[in-house]
């Protein structure tokens, strides 16, 4: 899939960039957890908060692999006996200490929400600041 067309928003009827995704104040995310169809895949939970919208969607972290920071271990423990089972439920907001291949989309995830609360305080523009960090590691100039 291309890098501007990352996700459909059937409430919208529009295209989303990862970059936009990554950008937009208007855009939250939620949190990151696997599908209960016992599939290997952790997803990003986002709500699309705009009023001629409002639809809640998900996206496949690895659809954010360029915009990491950090290097991906390349041992998947969802499900193993190390495994602290944050990404089980969408619900867990705890930061993962394990070598797992997950974990680097747990930690962006987590960049993503603060810089999202900071941009939307009174006199605060954040997003750039986040968007700089990542936008290094892609190569991409900013919007």
């Amino acid at each position: 899939m291309s890098a501007d067309k990352t996700k459909w928003c059937n409430g919208c009827q529009r295209w989303l960039s990862a970059r936009e995704i990554l950008e937009s104040p208007r855009i939250i995310p939620i949190g990151m957890a696997f599908m209960e169809s016992g599939d290997d895949e952790a997803f990003y939970y986002f709500l699309h908060d705009v009023p001629e919208c409002g639809t809640t969607f998900l996206i496949a972290v690895d659809s954010f692999a360029p915009f990491l920071t950090e290097e991906v271990p390349p041992d998947n423990l969802h499900e193993t006996e190390c495994c602290e089972n944050h990404c089980s439920s969408v619900d867990s907001l705890a930061i993962c200490s394990l070598q797992c291949q997950y974990a680097p989309y747990r930690r962006l995830l987590f960049e993503m929400m603060a810089a999202k609360q900071r941009a939307t305080a009174p006199g605060r523009d954040d997003i750039q600041g986040f968007l700089t960090r990542v936008g290094a590691r892609t190569g991409q100039p900013e919007s």
